[in-house]
């Protein structure tokens, strides 16, 4: 990566840092806590003379915490006494505690908004307070405060490869994609920080550090050091040190070119994923027509004033629809099984037996032959057979049409008679 390659790639990740915590962090939740702390039900709950465990408006700063993943959310009196708080770890709570000596809280009392960095006192985990008045008629009732946790932001900085750590305004690392940077004091005199920490009690003082060597480009913790460009950012609040070792840009592009490639892995994945979808869709579409065409032709099969038969290459009925039924006289139960021959008078078994016999998928050849019913009483139909073969012309089922001609047929036997 060249220089102006990498400077560009810098200024961009910066740019982007400063955007993710100026709109999704700063503003968000500054906005979120204020409107929150004018909510009616807060003060009431202040003017509370007793508040129960299991309070609607707990409930409430529950719903809020687990929708905007924050750490805890609570609600302080005047004095810094936490008044409603949610769990955590694992059904811990703040109620009952002070917070009075807590810069977000002090800062509050005197009716603004607040932002503040720290390390929780009470659960030794990092993270950014908003805090904000609860104002009655112009003075201040109580506070309302949500935690969110750096580890938000680490994550985001990491899912961004953005190698680089942060400092508030006391000038002490709190955010940083190196674990050994962390709480390491960027200023001149960190006795007076340390001095100033045992009282705002902000950082645990026992865990700020020098670095072993610090200046305007390289920073070093123990045997690792950083090079680095500084940037400020916020206006002016926060500032974040880049890192842009070469070891770091070797790893970037490392990471990169697995990124890439796992890219491209998701990408086939997902393109054969996408033709799987379009030949389900295909088979799916497919299959409904079939069942449409299958639900038409039952319709028809049914409602039909022929005799339909199906049957096996040898003539065993396998289903009928209700005109054969009517056709022969018996009920459907009684004629599936059988063969269909067993109700062809003998005159026209051998006849009908040709036309079974025809080898042609579908077959036009139509024949007269005669029927037995059950009450013995023949009757005339025309037969035409169609047979249905599979992919190796082997054949599959036999369509059978009978069509009842006995009244037409003795009609124009009678009207021969009384012509000769």
């Amino acid at each position: 990566m060249t220089g102006i390659n990498r400077e560009n790639n810098e200024n961009m990740q910066v740019e982007k840092v400063e955007f993710y915590l100026r709109d999704n962090i700063f503003d968000e939740f500054k906005q979120l806590v204020k409107e929150v702390s004018e909510f009616s039900k807060i003060n009431d709950a202040l003017n509370a003379k007793e508040i129960k465990e299991d309070c609607s408006l707990k409930f409430s700063f529950e719903v809020l915490k687990k929708t905007y993943n924050a750490d805890i959310v609570y609600l302080m009196n005047k004095n810094g006494d936490v008044i409603i708080s949610t769990e955590y770890d694992n059904g811990k709570s703040l109620k009952g505690n002070n917070y009075r000596f807590r810069e977000y809280f002090k800062r509050a009392l005197k009716g603004n908004p607040v932002i503040f960095s720290a390390t929780g006192v009470t659960t030794g985990e990092r993270g950014i307070y908003f805090s904000a008045p609860i104002m009655v008629e112009g003075n201040v009732n109580g506070v309302f405060v949500l935690k969110l946790g750096v580890h938000e932001i680490e994550r985001f900085l990491k899912d961004q490869n953005c190698y680089c750590f942060i400092t508030a305004e006391n000038d002490v690392v709190f955010i940083s994609s190196k674990k050994d940077l962390l709480y390491t004091y960027t200023g001149e005199d960190i006795e007076s920080i340390k001095k100033e920490l045992i009282t705002t009690r902000q950082f645990p003082s026992e865990k700020i550090k020098s670095p072993d060597y610090f200046d305007e480009t390289k920073i070093k913790v123990g045997k690792t050091s950083y090079n680095y460009k500084k940037y400020s950012i916020l206006n002016s609040q926060w500032k974040i040190y880049y890192l842009n070792d070469e070891k770091i840009y070797r790893l970037m592009s490392k990471q990169k070119k697995v990124l890439l490639i796992g890219n491209l892995l998701i990408a086939v994945l997902v393109i054969f994923i996408l033709l799987l979808i379009e030949n389900i869709k295909k088979r799916f579409h497919a299959e409904n027509e079939v069942i449409k065409n299958e639900k038409k032709l039952r319709t028809v099969f049914d409602s039909a004033i022929e005799g339909f038969c199906e049957t096996t290459e040898v003539g065993i009925i396998q289903n009928i629809n209700g005109y054969f039924e009517v056709l022969l006289g018996y009920e459907k139960e009684e004629l599936i099984g059988k063969n269909i021959i067993d109700f062809v008078k003998e005159d026209s078994v051998e006849n009908f037996k040709k036309l079974m016999g025809i080898d042609q998928r579908a077959c036009n050849n139509s024949n007269e032959i005669r029927l037995k019913r059950k009450n013995n009483v023949y009757i005339i139909c025309l037969v035409c057979i169609t047979k249905i073969l599979d992919e190796n012309s082997n054949q599959i089922t036999s369509f059978i049409v009978f069509t009842d001609i006995t009244t037409r047929k003795l009609s124009i036997e009678e009207k021969n008679k009384l012509n000769e």
